[in-house]
């Protein structure tokens, strides 16, 4: 029988729970960085324009702030502390895994002897499901951390980083030099937050967020050099669904017929009427209203169908999902 890592995520949430905190409020305000979906649109059923495909109503949520420059000028000093903190949680994953690895569970403190006991087990170590399920991934995330390491004393002792007017930072050891862009730093940042979340049970791992950790590893392919992680061009729509009682197949329970291919190819045709090769991923809220109560379905990415389904109350595939409440 197999051996199943056995590495507790509260455990690992409890060492980096800090650093991680800070750098998501820091990589939305310097980077401008959000896995939410921007764009809304809603759909009622039935309610069919002139041109004969269902109407859609589409809002794109927009962050306004008057001292958003301030505020990212500010941030963008502490660009060398971010990527450090963002360092530190990768390495305590790194020392996580080892750890659940090693015979005495004792984890060596330099990183050159960190990654010499991960080189003597890389066939046979247990990882988190997230690595054993996604090898590309598994094997960027410890190839940045080998080309990093090199770095690490330059990024915490005075003046070994230099950050030029494009943002770009320069890391200076004794015989090395590295340059990331603000771009890459960006990516390397919000991969280890996707991470570390999905490994501690923060985040879901729908193919949504597992996209988008591809992308921003896909920009660090410089670091890692695993060819078959590509970039992606995603587009997440939060879609409403409005149901009018006429169109219910039932009020008790209450149960619905929708088409979600039709749903889909509308929103593609939003999106992507060129066919340009966007992937659109969508959530869902399917919303019933009936003078008594309101019925709503919040429906994740990986739950969304793909054809024509139907909705009942009670139905154990979708139950967990419904709220409902009197008006």
């Amino acid at each position: 029988m197999e051996t199943m890592f056995s590495g507790s995520a509260a455990d690992l949430e409890l060492e980096f729970l800090y650093e991680l905190e800070a750098l998501e409020y820091m990589r939305g305000a310097l980077f401008g960085q959000s896995e939410s979906a921007f764009n809304n649109i809603e759909i009622t059923l039935g309610n069919y324009s002139e041109h004969g495909g269902l109407y859609t109503l589409h809002t794109r949520t927009i962050n306004v702030d008057s001292c958003e420059n301030a505020v990212r000028y500010a941030l963008s000093r502490l660009q060398p502390l971010a990527f450090i903190a963002a360092f530190k949680i990768q390495d305590i994953i790194c020392e996580w895994i080892l750890r659940e690895n090693l015979p005495d569970g004792k984890v060596p403190r330099t990183f050159s002897e960190k990654i010499s006991k991960y080189d003597q087990r890389r066939d046979e170590i247990m990882e988190p499901r997230l690595f054993s399920e996604n090898p590309s991934i598994k094997n960027a995330f410890w190839e940045i951390y080998r080309k990093i390491t090199k770095y690490r004393n330059s990024l915490i002792h005075s003046g070994g980083v230099e950050i030029n007017i494009l943002g770009d930072m320069t890391i200076r050891s004794a015989q090395h030099l590295l340059t990331l862009s603000s771009r890459q730093q960006a990516a390397y940042i919000a991969a280890i937050c996707i991470i570390a979340k999905l490994l501690i049970g923060r985040a879901n791992n729908n193919s949504y967020l597992h996209a988008i950790l591809e992308s921003y590893l896909h920009f660090l392919i410089d670091f890692h050099s695993i060819g078959d992680i590509k970039q992606r061009r995603l587009t997440l729509v939060r879609l409403k669904v409005i149901v009018p009682p006429e169109k219910l197949i039932s009020e008790n329970p209450i149960s619905v017929n929708i088409d979600w291919a039709e749903l889909r190819e509308t929103t593609k045709n939003l999106f992507d009427r060129d066919n340009t090769g966007v992937e659109i991923m969508i959530s869902a809220i399917v919303e019933v209203s009936l003078k008594d109560s309101v019925s709503i379905w919040d429906i994740p990415i990986e739950v969304v169908p793909t054809h024509t389904s139907t909705l009942t109350e009670g139905d154990q595939r979708f139950d967990s999902f419904l709220l409902k409440r009197v008006p």
